[in-house]
């Protein structure tokens, strides 16, 4: 029988035989064929002390052990190291490949990862003092302002890449919260660094202090008359015949002010001390604890006294 006959005589049951086979293999490779994956912290080697990446670096890729079951069952994730070498680092776009590494490594396991090579830009680092503004969210309980915001320290020495340092204004806080607050605060914040990579090179704490009083509202009072005090026996006033009608706008705290009622203002016209003669006369408001004068029309009257009762 030749070769060609050998191979042609019942091909239809040698081919499904052999897919048969196939498939047997693949199956029994694939139940001894065990897959675990791993989140690995990525470690930077060899960085150069006057170069820094522009952009902050993935902290940890996922690396895939592929091996039969016997051999998974025995890794420990925690012994696998993920790796770049930045020793041959330059100014601009540099390419490292990340090696992969565990202890005892054998052919009957593989690590693998879909990182298998970073892109980084990098440039010279640079340290300089960048301004923080505080960022406030919310509001104060009702009846409340925040009237005074301070930082310290106002600027923070930062250290990063030079194309980012020397372009940024600032450096904004994380947000806090002044919700519900009635009172004054001092509270430690941090700075939100968002993804650019700079360093913090100064220590101690960013303490924010918040000067929150209640809110002050002006108000109007109209068709105010002044009464006269002071007047000396003897004298009388003589012009004006009518006192002016006075308007006068207050402010204080936002429930005290609306709580005041016309008959707690009282606007005086003082001739203490004055004689017989043509004088100008403040108006002067006498008000309750908390209430200040924005302002008087008229903020002062022209009388005229003489001799003579009242």
């Amino acid at each position: 029988m030749s070769i060609r006959e050998l191979f042609l005589r019942n091909w239809l049951q040698k081919t499904i035989s052999m897919v048969l086979a196939v498939a047997l293999f693949v199956f029994v490779r694939s139940m001894l064929t065990h897959e675990l994956r791993v989140p690995v912290q990525l470690r930077i080697k060899n960085r150069p002390s006057y170069l820094m990446s522009v952009g902050k670096l993935e902290e940890t890729i996922t690396v895939t052990v592929r091996g039969i079951k016997s051999k998974i069952d025995s890794i420990d994730g925690t012994r696998i190291t993920a790796s770049v070498d930045m020793a041959d680092a330059v100014p601009g776009l540099n390419e490292f490949p990340v090696i992969l590494h565990y202890p005892g490594y054998s052919e009957d396991i593989q690590l693998t990862t879909s990182v298998r090579s970073l892109r980084i830009q990098m440039d010279y680092a640079m340290e300089r003092m960048i301004p923080l503004v505080p960022v406030i969210k919310g509001n104060p309980s009702d009846g409340y302002i925040i009237y005074e915001t301070n930082i310290v320290p106002a600027m923070l020495l930062v250290r990063g890449p030079a194309m980012i340092l020397s372009n940024l204004a600032s450096l904004p806080t994380m947000p806090f919260s002044v919700s519900g607050l009635k009172s004054a605060i001092a509270s430690p914040v941090q700075v939100d660094l968002g993804n650019l990579n700079i360093e913090i090179r100064q220590s101690g704490q960013i303490v924010l202090r918040l000067g929150i009083v209640p809110e002050r509202k002006a108000r109007a009072f109209d068709s105010l008359v002044p009464v006269i005090e002071g007047l000396n026996p003897g004298l009388r006033m003589v012009q004006p015949e009518e006192l002016p009608k006075v308007r006068v706008v207050l402010t204080g705290d936002s429930l005290k002010i609306d709580q005041l009622k016309d008959t707690e203002v009282r606007l005086v016209l003082s001739m203490t001390n004055l004689q017989k003669g043509i004088h100008e006369v403040r108006i002067s408001p006498v008000l309750p604890d908390g209430i200040r004068v924005k302002s008087t029309d008229p903020g002062s009257v022209a009388v005229e006294l003489a001799e003579g009762n009242p």
